[in-house]
């Protein structure tokens, strides 16, 4: 039996690109909320956010 392998779970660029997306869809989410006063509008506003920040992100980083 071997031992732990000492890979990573995600690369660098994955990683980052995952923590910008999150940072972007809690801002774009908290001002929905602060605007409306409804979670499900800054749900929807934070996973749409969340998409265009992957994809943008993901077209950036390389």
């Amino acid at each position: 039996m071997t031992g732990p392998s000492n890979r990573a779970l995600l690369s660098l660029r994955a990683a980052l690109v995952f923590v910008l997306s999150l940072l972007v869809a809690a801002v774009a989410g908290g001002l929905t909320y602060l605007s409306t006063h409804r979670v499900p509008d800054a749900l929807i506003a934070a996973g749409v956010a969340a998409g265009g920040a992957v994809a943008l992100f993901g077209t950036i980083i390389e």
